[in-house]
């Protein structure tokens, strides 16, 4: 039985790398075609944040009310850092 594996376990070791360069620009290629999408994302959380910091209105959660009580609280308890939204 153990014979028999030896084939299989050649042909990993050969292909391993080439498994592994495939991933690698798989991954690539993942992360370049999510990018708009991610950056879109990230002015809508600043412009909610932005609002937020203004007129208390803003956040996104299913309550916006409770958003902002967790928020609060977390900046109050050193928790969370507001980013620099300039």
């Amino acid at each position: 039985m153990l014979e028999s594996m030896e084939p299989i376990r050649t042909l990993i070791e050969r292909n391993k790398y080439i498994a592994i360069m495939l991933s690698i620009v798989f991954f690539g290629i993942s992360v370049f075609a999510a990018k708009p999408k991610l950056l879109e994302r990230k002015e809508i959380l600043e412009s909610g944040l932005k609002n937020w910091q203004v007129n208390g209105t803003g956040l996104t959660l299913r309550d916006g009310k409770l958003a902002t009580r967790i928020i609060s609280k977390s900046i109050k308890k050193g928790i969370y850092i507001l980013p620099d939204t300039n």
